[in-house]
């Protein structure tokens, strides 16, 4: 998916936090899909989808926690707090990778 190519490239805070708030509709909107595909499915496969779903929302979570860090740091360390929300991020990309990799065909032939 390779979503935050925009927050990387903010320069500022207010535009880094416009770019990672939506990132994190985005993925809102993924982990939607994910959900609605994984519903379609039967037995073994509908548990493990909804079980790397359950994941990636962990992580999704993580990365909103490190967004209200950031919104809430000072002046002098939110490039500090920005690191941590980038890898937050990847993380979460990471993540979302594995789970689309772990299975037969795409989780999201339309993610971008």
């Amino acid at each position: 998916m390779a979503m935050n190519t925009d927050a990387r490239r903010a320069g500022d805070r207010v535009s880094f936090v416009d770019a990672v708030e939506a990132e994190l509709r985005d993925w809102d909107l993924s982990l939607e899909r994910m959900q609605t595909r994984a519903a379609m499915q039967n037995g073994a496969d509908r548990a493990r989808r909804e079980d790397a779903i359950a994941e990636i929302r962990l992580h999704r979570t993580a990365a909103a926690d490190r967004l209200t860090e950031l919104r809430a740091a000072g002046d002098d360390d939110w490039h500090d707090v920005k690191k941590r929300m980038l890898a937050a991020l990847d993380n979460l990309e990471r993540r979302a990778h594995t789970a689309r990799n772990d299975e037969e065909e795409p989780w999201n032939a339309t993610a971008r």
